[in-house]
Formats: C-alpha cells, structure tokens, sequence
C-alpha cells in the first residue's frame, strides 16, 4: 500500500500536467484517421449524440461502452504485477483516453461552429498545461494523508464508470433536446467536466501508486503512446528527463 499524502504529486504537477497535455495532443492527432473522422465533425456528432443510448448507430455510446467494458479486465492485468511497465502504461491509458473523449464532448457542445470546433480541439498542449497543474495541485490538496492501494483504486475505477454512465445519460437528454450547443457554460459544459474530473483524479491516483511502486521515482512512471490501442502503442517514460 503507497501513501499518498499529496506532495510529491504536486511538487511535480508541472511536470505531470505537461507529461498529460503531451500525451492528449498525441492521441488527438492520431485519432485524425479515416474511421474517426466523423469525430471532426460536430455536425455529424451532435446528431450522434442525440440517439438513444441504446440506438446500434449512435456511434458516440458505443465507444463509450466499449471503453468501459474493457476497464475491469485491463485492471485485473494490472493487479497481478503492479510494477510490470506494460500493465501499468495500459492501466494509466484508459483514464486518460476517457478524459480525452470527455474534452472532445466539451467542444462539441460549447463550439458556435465547425471552425471553432477545430480551433478548440487543435489547441496546442500548452494551452492546457495550466489548467491541468491547477487540478493536480487541487486534487493533491484535497487528498492528503489518504492511502492509494489496489483496493481503493479498483473503487475510484468503479466510482468513475458509473459517473461517466450518468452523466452521460445527462449529455444524451440534452442533445435530444437540442440544448446547450453553441454555449460556453450550459448543463452539458457541467456533466463533461464532472467526468474529466473524476477520471483526471483516477490518472493521478495511478501515477501516484505506480511511482511508490517504482521507488518513488516520477521518471520510471510508464505511460502507453497516445493512440489506439489497436494500434500496439508502446511504453515510454513521459516523466523522464
């Protein structure tokens, strides 16, 4: 079991939010594919969203679903040998590409068109990298002096899952109704950052087990490359020098 009392996640939350945005602007530009290109394209999207979360074509669920039903097999993996670098990058992996998934649905609500759709979805990592040492910083502060072990990750993974499934049911209803694009602030805006929360906390709950587990050395947390799993990504080490 690893103590997490906050501070050597947040004397690092620079270099965490950095090795995070990094690793968002990877996946997003190799999302940038033919399959999923319905995903630059808020037109298609919004409709998408607006399906009935049991509709075979909403599209939008299904990845959701998908995401989600592999989690619990994918952290059985990883409980087996918390120090395999493999494991633990795929582990780490999938709050994040959550959390990726949650920023895209952000935009397409808050976006006044395709055009600033793109604008957002572009942006460089650092646009993102004090935003994220503010979470850090925040999330470590609330945490202090709590315990991290495989059990209680396993509970913040389930806490997770079952927010993203309420929250999109949230997101769902208000496309069906067509509210809440085009605007900056709206219930919608509200739910994806209730999720982007919730699975930034698991990221750094992981990062912070993985690092107690490795010597309390930041740079020997493993990550997978930014892109589909489909795709073999790789372990790298974003924290390293």
């Amino acid at each position: 079991m690893s103590s997490f009392t906050g501070e050597s996640v947040q004397s690092d939350s620079l270099l965490i939010a950095s090795g995070i945005a990094t690793w968002l602007d990877d996946e997003r530009q190799a999302s940038i594919i033919d399959q999923n290109r319905y995903l630059d394209r808020i037109g298609e999207q919004r409709p998408l969203m607006a399906l009935p979360i049991d509709d075979s074509a909403s599209q939008f669920f299904i990845k959701l679903y998908s995401h989600i039903q592999r989690l619990p097999l994918w952290f059985d993996a990883f409980a087996e040998d918390p120090t395999n670098d493999y494991q633990t990058g795929k582990m780490i992996f999938s709050p994040l590409m959550f959390l990726s998934g949650t920023y895209r649905e952000r935009f397409i609500f808050q976006s006044k068109s395709q055009g600033d759709y793109y604008v957002r979805k572009t942006a460089k990592p650092s646009n993102l990298i004090k935003g994220l040492s503010e979470i850090v910083g925040v999330y470590t502060l609330a945490s202090q002096n709590r315990e991290v072990s495989l059990t209680s990750l396993r509970s913040t993974a389930e806490f997770c899952v079952r927010t993203a499934l309420e929250e999109a049911k949230i997101l769902n209803d208000r496309a069906a109704n067509g509210e809440d694009f085009g605007q900056e602030e709206s219930i919608a805006v509200d739910s994806t950052m209730v999720r982007e929360f919730s699975w930034m906390g698991f990221t750094l709950d992981l990062i912070s087990f993985a690092r107690q587990q490795r010597g309390d050395e930041i740079a020997s947390v493993p990550f997978l490359e930014g892109k589909s799993i489909s795709d073999d990504p790789q372990v790298y080490y974003p924290f390293a020098a």
